[in-house]
């Protein structure tokens, strides 16, 4: 999400010098997966150069996500005319609950096919409303 903070006019990520908007501008929509919203990412602290729509999806038992962080990265962008969607966690999910290769036993990132069923489900649907 950070690429979006920036505005790629005056502003630039550290490690580029020049940029071009219309890439980004480009972008439809956002669906982000368990997204990182904290410290030191941009979102809440700056909000978006790009106001295109915005799902945040994680799971209720994500320890490396915190939701809160979310909340507030979303108040921000709404605040902004960003139409920010931040539905309720996925129930007793984990961070990383939809990628295979997770089958460890791990407490903290754990494979679930329902709950990749219901984020599949979840994008989905959201790509219905951002056409």
């Amino acid at each position: 999400m950070d690429p979006l903070t920036f505005d790629y006019r005056n502003s630039f990520p550290h490690n580029l010098r020049e940029g071009d908007p219309a890439l980004l501008e480009r972008v439809h929509s956002v669906y982000a997966t368990y997204p990182f919203c904290g410290f030191p990412a941009r979102t809440a602290s700056h909000g978006w150069k790009f106001r295109i729509p915005v799902m945040f999806v994680f799971g209720s038992e994500d320890e490396f996500v915190s939701v809160d962080d979310c909340v507030t990265a979303s108040k921000r962008l709404r605040a902004d005319g960003v139409p920010a969607h931040l539905p309720p966690p996925i129930e007793g999910a984990t961070h990383a609950f939809d990628e295979r290769d997770n089958l460890g036993d791990s407490p903290f990132v754990r494979y679930d096919p329902d709950q990749t069923k219901e984020a599949h489900d979840r994008f989905r649907a959201y790509l219905q409303t951002v056409r």
